[in-house]
């Protein structure tokens, strides 16, 4: 087992725990990121629009 974690990858442990947790923070980063974009940018609807109104200036 101590081969294996310091030498079985090339890098120690510790070394390769760190990159994978940077590879999944920026990860999560960028999906968070992606979702507040797209949030931003979809059109708010007009509460007082009626379903038809709506449907029919938005292609539906």
């Amino acid at each position: 087992m101590n081969w294996f974690r310091h030498y079985g990858l090339g890098f120690h442990a510790g070394e390769w725990l760190a990159r994978g947790t940077v590879v999944l923070l920026a990860l999560v980063l960028g999906i968070a990121v992606l979702r507040l974009v797209i949030w931003l940018l979809t059109p708010k609807r007009d509460k007082d629009e009626s379903e038809t109104d709506y449907w029919r200036m938005h292609g539906g």
